[in-house]
């Protein structure tokens, strides 16, 4: 069993640390809230961009097609 010096000395520890914890682990949620965020917006981004590339594919392949029947009519 711990005796009640050892008993004392940890709970002023723990009074004294308890607060700083605190305080870090709601910083840590608050960049874990804002962090989610950011994730959420470059998911956003990427699925907007790939949109796009998919869009300028099918300009590419519609350009090419153009340019070789007018190639294949001359």
């Amino acid at each position: 069993m711990l005796d009640k010096k050892r008993i004392s000395r940890i709970l002023r520890y723990a009074d004294h640390d308890l607060p700083l914890l605190e305080n870090k682990i709601r910083g840590l949620r608050s960049e874990i809230i804002e962090l989610e965020f950011r994730k959420k917006d470059l998911i956003y981004t990427l699925t907007l961009q790939n949109a796009q590339l998919l869009d300028l594919g099918q300009v590419i392949m519609n350009f090419h097609g153009v340019i070789n029947s007018t190639q294949v009519t001359r």
